[in-house]
């Protein structure tokens, strides 16, 4: 609830033309509270806009993370096409750009669940093993002091 009314008070410091990256990370995470406290249509539309304004920020990791958001709400929703439509739309990394490992782990954690809803327990396993690796890799070049708090972290208990 505090969370959630936090985010609150930074989106409503939105300004439609140009709004500030952090008052989009907002918007998104106040649309996945919103979904979870059961107002999923609501929730969807904020994490929507909050996408769209990301999208014309030019912001790659932000829109990544709406893209995550927006996939979560779509598979608690058991809306998997459209899931898998806001999965399918986060660009492979390059040598030019990365969306970073946190993200791209959590993606491999989405994927895994949209197969294994398909019924394809293998790739599912493998998307699952992706999102692992990509933790462990990380967290092992982190300091010892920083490690737990790291995978503490509530993005990364689905790899656990």
């Amino acid at each position: 609830r505090e969370a959630q009314a936090t985010f609150e008070r930074a989106v409503n410091a939105w300004q439609e033309s140009s709004p500030e990256p952090a008052v989009v990370e907002a918007r998104a995470y106040f649309g996945i509270l919103t979904a979870r406290a059961g107002h999923v249509d609501a929730g969807r539309r904020s994490v929507r806009a909050a996408l769209e304004a990301a999208e014309r920020l030019g912001y790659r990791d932000l829109e990544a993370r709406c893209r995550l958001l927006l996939t979560e709400i779509e598979v608690t929703a058991r809306r998997f096409n459209e899931a898998r439509s806001a999965l399918d739309a986060i660009p492979a990394d390059s040598q030019e750009q990365t969306i970073g490992p946190e993200l791209r782990a959590e993606s491999h954690y989405w994927r895994g669940r949209l197969q294994a809803e398909s019924g394809d327990s293998v790739a599912a396993q493998r998307s699952t093993d992706a999102a692992r690796t990509i933790v462990r890799a990380v967290s092992e070049r982190l300091p010892d002091e920083y490690r737990a708090s790291f995978l503490a972290r509530a993005t990364l208990r689905h790899f656990q």
